[in-house]
């Protein structure tokens, strides 16, 4: 009885960890905890700056599965706007994520987001803003945002 016992404990890890891909389908509620960039003033320039965090919704879908690769469509966005579709940063399309990691990367113009589903953390950094070279109060401005999001 007890090599049986001992036999299913690794064998039960290792079914978490594995599935640690399959529970991302659903929609999460992301709430910023703390946000900053930078900001142009008429007065002053481009200076440092806190912006005000903010909520959105992430729905994730899972598409295909190929080997250690699972596909999923992703979509961002504010409750009652439109969700924006979130593309995998380097080829564009459905996101993808390898079986072993907990998270992935997505890119949903104008920003690039990092989320982690076991940490249940992200990171949001939007890249555009001043280097345009418009000085404007009103122009987008570059900025990094990090919260966490959990399962609705």
């Amino acid at each position: 009885m007890k090599a049986k016992a001992a036999l299913l404990i690794p064998i039960t890890m290792a079914a978490s960890t594995a599935s640690a891909v399959e529970n991302y389908t659903g929609t999460y509620l992301c709430q910023g905890k703390a946000a900053a960039g930078v900001r142009f003033r008429t007065a002053t320039g481009w200076t440092a700056t806190e912006f005000n965090p903010i909520s959105f919704l992430v729905k994730i879908e899972r598409q295909s599965e190929d080997g250690e690769i699972v596909q999923y469509a992703v979509s961002i966005g504010s409750p009652g706007e439109d969700p924006r579709k979130c593309e995998d940063v380097e080829a564009g399309g459905n996101v993808r994520a390898h079986k072993s990691f907990s998270g992935f990367r997505c890119r949903a113009y104008p920003e690039d987001f990092r989320f982690d589903f076991q940490t249940k953390r992200f990171l949001k950094i939007r890249y555009i803003g001043y280097t345009d070279g418009q000085d404007d109060p009103n122009a987008i401005s570059p900025l990094l945002e990090v919260g966490e999001c959990g399962k609705v």
